[in-house]
């Protein structure tokens, strides 16, 4: 969790950013706001794609680690 962000490493489906400041509510707690593919070829359950992510770089760079695919360096844009 960063500034009421969660960075979400989904294997597939790839980095998902989510604003969790309405966690507590009973309706719609989670909104995404991010994401990047890192395994464009489909989002079917699977242990491929996104294993890990890191956002915690001053610069604002992203480091998500992909099984597959390896490194990739991103950022957020607005």
């Amino acid at each position: 969790v960063k500034d009421s962000e969660y960075y979400l490493a989904n294997y597939r489906a790839g980095l998902r950013i989510l604003d969790i400041t309405n966690i507590n509510s009973t309706s719609n707690p989670l909104t995404e706001t991010a994401f990047f593919d890192t395994y464009p070829d489909n989002d079917a359950a699977n242990f491929n794609g996104a294993w890990s992510v890191y956002p915690y770089f001053e610069s604002g760079n992203i480091i998500i680690g992909d099984i597959d695919r390896g490194l990739f360096v991103v950022r957020k844009s607005n």
